[in-house]
């Protein structure tokens, strides 16, 4: 009744915490409706994201459903399944993750919105976003970047395939490079790598991923790697000076010795460099430890 009068929103209250209850094709037409304009009143039966949550482990759980519906339900909550501020260890966006990996000009478009071209000129028509749509798509295409953590190339088991890896970032760089956005690409790129397991050796980043960083060797993805390995440190306790920064610096130390004859240009431009940037931070810290006990 409540779908019927375009109120998706009240309908949705009346399952919120069983939205199991639903056969799944209802659930999803109405998750739908409920991001389309309707007759709810503003301000009312506002719903909670662990009531969407919810909702969406059902989905995620349903067979009915295509890959492409539920990557498609997924970027419409994105705003909703990804919480920046909280750190999870399993994606909040499983079936667009493998929707990109098959797709891979979705990301592709969500740099498009997200960064201006470096030759200022204009993009083709489907790239383009309407002038009142420009803010919203290049948050929505930045939440999108940041949210992915399943590495292309991943099997069933876990293992990550270089040549199905390498294919995919080729296919990114080759059209952000069309569309005048090759430094930016490799950037995301490389930040998106960061999140990389260790190898079968011990060594970060896996095998699979210093394949292809090593095969392209650009400095652009190297630091996007950086930054996505030192952002994902987050806030953390501190400790006596600068002894946590010494201990991680040591880390990569270690792991540009072990992978400097296979993967030189990895060992040098990403491991080193985290090593630099972690001994320079350890300092800093000892410096400031030395002068809070000054005031003591």
């Amino acid at each position: 009744m409540l779908m019927k009068a375009q109120r998706p929103r009240a309908a949705f209250s009346l399952v919120r915490d069983h939205p199991s209850v639903l056969p799944t094709q209802t659930l999803f037409r109405l998750l739908t409706e409920m991001t389309q304009d309707s007759d709810d009143r503003p301000g009312e039966y506002l719903i909670e994201h662990y009531c969407v949550e919810r909702a969406f482990k059902h989905i995620d759980s349903a067979a009915e459903l295509s890959l492409e519906q539920k990557a498609g339900l997924e970027f419409a909550y994105i705003d909703v399944l990804v919480r920046r501020w909280e750190r999870k260890g399993k994606s909040e966006i499983p079936n667009l993750e493998l929707y990109i990996e098959a797709h891979p000009e979705v990301l592709v478009q969500a740099i498009c919105w997200t960064y201006k071209r470096k030759d200022g000129a204009m993009d083709p028509p489907e790239f383009r976003v309407a002038a009142g749509r420009v803010k919203a798509m290049a948050e929505r295409g930045y939440t999108l970047m940041e949210a992915l953590k399943r590495i292309p190339g991943t099997d069933e088991n876990g293992e990550i395939h270089s040549e199905r890896l390498g294919k995919w970032v080729a296919r990114i760089r080759h059209s952000c490079a069309e569309l005048s956005r090759t430094e930016i690409a490799d950037i995301v790129i490389g930040k998106f790598l960061s999140s990389s397991p260790l190898g079968k050796d011990g060594a970060w980043p896996c095998e699979a991923v210093r394949t292809v960083m090593e095969d392209v060797q650009s400095e652009d993805m190297m630091r996007g790697a950086h930054t996505g390995v030192y952002n994902s440190r987050g806030v953390h306790t501190r400790g006596n000076g600068g002894d946590q920064e010494r201990q991680l610096a040591e880390k990569y130390r270690k792991w540009a010795q072990q992978i400097r004859t296979s993967s030189p240009y990895v060992a040098s431009e990403l491991l080193m460099k985290l090593t630099d940037t972690y001994e320079k931070e350890a300092t800093r810290e000892d410096t400031a430890a030395k002068i809070n006990r000054r005031l003591r």
